[in-house]
């Protein structure tokens, strides 16, 4: 019951409020993700 309610929730008001901080969240984490597989690798390419 109470998965339910909270999809319910999500679907119905959620989309507006909970999207921009979701895809804010993403954005972050991938930009670290590329960060600490990039930084690695560029300074082997330099050093």
């Amino acid at each position: 019951m109470e998965i339910r309610q909270a999809s319910g929730n999500n679907k119905k008001g959620g989309q507006a409020m909970f999207k921009q901080p979701k895809v804010r969240q993403a954005g972050l984490i991938l930009f670290a993700t590329t960060l600490l597989l990039i930084l690695p690798n560029l300074t082997k390419v330099l050093g």
